[in-house]
């Protein structure tokens, strides 16, 4: 199957994605530079598309002829949940398929404004993803494009037009974007939600138009935040009628701001979301892009230049030269994570930062002249290698403890 995802991860993308435009909206407007926006008229977000309706006539009978019974009867459409339960069989074949996604996300009343999100791209089957992403709003648009493979994510540097790796966003694309075969396999109380409004016509194909309204309690449930317990919306499908395949999605809510750590001063947070699925199983070649190798890498293994560190062991250790980095090398498991902490024997301070096998900047710390103390808190989501780099840029020298206990431990 071409991973299935659930109705659950769909709401949490979307609402991802509006919070990223929320939030850098606000940023835009701190600046004081752009005029202030208009409010957009509030609007109730309603799905009404007038369906086709498929009827049979009766002949009018007459007083001198009595028609005979008609030998084709009227056809029988399916329920809503049986189209369900058919589109979640048809969906677990699907190799690959083109989606095309706008989200439009409205901060309603005082401040308010429009943030437009279009992505475009393709997934293949079991976990890739290739996506370009534009953000829209107050006269200026941001243009991002990843990769995601598994658990390795790159993002393209729009400054510089380079490939960057960044695990950091491996959560949010790879875990939401994994598959468009959106789960329709729903509890029965919530596929009876679902009504068959008719059959329409979409890009020259029949297809099953389905809607639901959402109220707050069923998006809780869905999304697993109590945060969203006073939004309502709807949700709709048009699913082809030959293949049970998925070709639109509509999602249409709206939440007051405050539920969502919202602080803009403003009262509803509308939010309108359409994806077209099309090119099933067409050919996709989706594979990891080149990026600048990481910089250890370079490093000659012959001079030990980095040190296997244990979890649970306490660590002497010292900085002789001055602007001497000293890397430890951590096999990290699969875990909730690693509490690293650091103890200055003759060295007044040691500035402490946490490197991912990819080159990022997972965790930074240390202990300063005043006594101030920053342990890291190291979270792990899979198993992989770590490097902790341990210096003193004001060029002092000394002894100093390092220990790494596993996030809960009281000894830590």
């Amino acid at each position: 199957m071409l991973g299935s995802v659930t109705i659950a991860r769909i709401f949490r993308f979307l609402a991802g994605l509006a919070l990223l435009a929320v939030l850098v909206m606000a940023m835009a407007a701190c600046e004081g530079d752009s005029p202030e926006p208009t409010a957009p008229p509030v609007q109730t977000p309603q799905l009404a598309p007038t369906p086709l309706v498929i009827s049979v006539s009766t002949p009018v009978p007459t007083a001198t002829r009595i028609p005979a019974p008609s030998s084709t009867p009227a056809p029988t459409l399916p329920t809503a949940a049986e189209i369900l339960r058919q589109t979640t069989s048809s969906m677990e074949a699907v190799q690959s398929v083109h989606v095309e996604m706008d989200i439009t996300t409205t901060i309603e009343e005082k401040d308010g404004f429009t943030a437009e999100i279009h992505l475009s791209g393709e997934f293949e089957q079991p976990d890739r993803t290739q996506f370009t992403m534009s953000l829209k709003s107050q006269g200026f648009t941001v243009e991002v494009e990843f990769i995601s493979i598994g658990v390795e994510s790159f993002i393209k540097n729009p400054l510089t037009g380079e490939w960057e790796a960044n695990l950091d966003a491996a959560d949010s694309f790879s875990d939401s974007l994994v598959s468009p075969a959106f789960e329709t396999d729903l509890p029965a109380d919530k596929a009876a939600q679902f009504e068959l409004v008719g059959i329409e016509s979409l890009d020259g194909e029949s297809v099953y138009y389905l809607r639901s309204e959402v109220t707050g309690p069923d998006l809780v449930e869905l999304m697993d935040d109590q945060s969203v317990s006073t939004a309502e919306g709807e949700v709709a499908y048009w699913i082809g009628v030959d293949d049970y395949l998925i070709r639109k999605i509509e999602i249409r809510a709206e939440q007051e701001s405050e539920r969502i750590g919202i602080d803009a001063g403003v009262d509803i947070v509308t939010n309108h979301s359409v994806i077209e699925l099309s090119d099933y199983n067409g050919e996709v070649d989706i594979v990891a892009p080149e990026v600048e190798a990481p910089w250890w890498e370079g490093l000659d293994d012959t001079t030990e230049a980095y040190i296997p560190v244990n979890v649970g062991e306490a660590v002497e250790g010292s900085i002789d030269v001055e602007y001497e980095e000293v890397i430890y090398e951590l096999e990290a498991a699969g875990t909730a994570g690693y509490l690293i902490t650091m103890a200055p024997g003759t060295l007044p301070a040691a500035d402490v930062t946490v490197f991912d096998s990819q080159g990022n900047d997972v965790g930074w710390g240390g202990v300063y002249e005043d006594g101030t103390e920053e342990p890291i808190e190291l979270e792990v989501p899979f198993p992989e290698t770590y490097y902790i780099v341990v210096s003193n840029y004001e060029g002092a020298t000394g002894s100093y403890t390092l220990t790494i206990t596993p996030l809960g431990d009281e000894s830590g």
